[in-house]
């Protein structure tokens, strides 16, 4: 089974290709320069770099590359913005000095974080691009390589640790991402460097390059398995082909709605109308939020279109003084997006969330919707009257499926694009809309952790 990608928004379709390609990716190579190594080592060590950026570049992907020496110290030798030409790579890569001096991966590697690891760069990992390092060490490091490492992998940057001669092997197994037959390497000299360049290669595009559907023998014809990429590490997902979505949305229901919620109600009783709702089709579900959320009925609370139909028409104001929308995401992905109230993630049905608002939210939303989208929910946001476009634009997950209209009878107006974006996706689109929400997530961490960073040393923590 494919995916349909004309069915997407086409602004999202533009931007998907647009950033993209086929194979992409900002490489930073960590290189250890200490004494043990020796001047005429670390000529193979040049020549490794060399012919591993070289390599890449051949195969025809849009990689950046930055480098860094360590030993006693950091040194960077250029970062990801520095050369737009491989040839100005390849050329310092092969003029750059030994500098000689202790081993501290660790330090070199939490240099690397804060210096490197950041669009001020030229990293481009909050755009979705993979973000990948290449330590390369001959010995002990004479600091903890645990706590950069941790932190690194907790933020998907895909780890290749490349040992030569005294490497430990324990701190090589720390470094390196999963699998370690795919990022281990541990060869006995320097010389031994070039003979796993082809591999190293080889293992850098598996990382990061798009896989096809795959056609799997034994799959019943309701099935199919597809390969996607996170943008770090790609995963195998089994999706039903059928027409299967759980829907819900998440209304504005406080004071400042006021005499617009029956233009909100029957714009949901339009949405329905062509919909085939069904335990085991399309389900449905409403929930309000002022002050706190509250579930109109949840997806297992009805069964049928005309009952959830009916309730829809039932449904009155929620009221309330504020309006909480982070706590009303937070709700969701508790408690609404579950097994337990009738949610089918776990069975990779898409989950589609829609998004309506009157005003700015009181509480913080951009939290709560990067957990939510981490999930594997895909919201589309409206905002009205008084809402907050931003706000919109955070919460959804990507900017061209968030609409700001004037007012709640304008909604409309957009009522069908509405309708053909939220119904239309194929599971194999949403599962790309959320992966990109992953690698955002994963990224929002690592900016997390540096933040921390700062303010420990403001402190004298370190």
């Amino acid at each position: 089974m494919r995916g349909h990608l004309s069915s997407l928004h086409p602004q999202l379709l533009f931007s998907l290709k647009a950033s993209a390609p086929a194979v992409t990716a900002d490489i930073i190579f960590l290189v250890d320069s200490s004494w043990s190594i020796g001047k005429d080592n670390f000529q193979f060590v040049r020549e490794f770099l060399y012919k591993v950026v070289k390599a890449l570049k051949t195969g025809g992907g849009d990689f950046k590359f930055a480098l860094v020496q360590y030993s006693g110290s950091p040194k960077t030798e250029f970062q990801l913005s520095t050369y737009s030409s491989v040839q100005d790579v390849l050329f310092h890569i092969w003029s750059m000095p030994y500098l000689g001096g202790g081993t501290r991966t660790g330090l070199g590697l939490e240099y690397l974080i804060e210096q490197h690891l950041t669009a001020a760069a030229g990293s481009r990992a909050n755009e979705g691009v993979p973000q990948l390092v290449v330590v390369l060490t001959d010995g002990r490091s004479q600091d903890d390589v645990i706590p950069p490492s941790s932190v690194l992998q907790l933020a998907d940057v895909d780890m290749f640790a490349v040992g030569v001669h005294h490497a430990v092997e324990w701190e090589l197994k720390e470094m390196a991402s999963k699998p370690l037959e795919r990022h281990m390497y541990n060869v006995a000299n320097f010389s031994a460097l070039r003979d796993i360049v082809g591999d190293l290669v080889d293992n850098v595009y598996a990382a990061v390059a798009p896989s096809a559907p795959a056609e799997v023998a034994g799959v019943n014809s309701d099935q199919c398995f597809l390969h996607v990429s996170t943008g770090i590490s790609t995963h195998l997902f089994l999706f039903s082909s059928t027409d299967q979505k759980d829907i819900v949305f998440l209304i504005d229901g406080s004071n400042n709605v006021g005499d617009d919620f029956p233009s909100i109600r029957d714009f949901i009783l339009r949405f329905i109308e062509p919909l085939d709702i069904g335990i085991d089709q399309i389900r449905f579900s409403v929930i309000q939020y002022s002050d706190q959320p509250n579930a109109n009925f949840y997806l297992n609370t009805y069964s049928t279109k005309e009952q959830v139909v009916s309730a829809v028409n039932g449904m009155t104001l929620l009221q309330g003084d504020s309006a909480n929308l982070g706590a009303a995401l937070t709700f969701l992905k508790d408690t609404v997006f579950t097994q337990t109230y009738g949610s089918r993630i776990s069975e990779k049905v898409p989950q589609i969330l829609v998004v309506l608002s009157t005003q700015r939210s009181r509480d913080s939303v951009r939290s709560p919707a990067i957990a939510l989208k981490t999930a594997g929910v895909v919201p589309l946001t409206i905002g009205a009257k008084n809402a907050n476009a931003n706000e919109m634009k955070i919460v959804a997950i990507d900017p061209s499926y968030s609409f700001v209209v004037s007012d709640v009878p304008v909604i409309s107006a957009i009522e069908q694009q509405i309708s053909s974006l939220a119904t239309a996706l194929t599971a194999e689109e949403v599962e790309t809309l959320v992966s990109k929400g992953k690698l955002t997530f994963n990224w929002f961490l690592l900016q997390l952790h540096l933040l921390s960073k700062k303010a420990n040393k403001s402190i004298g923590l370190f």
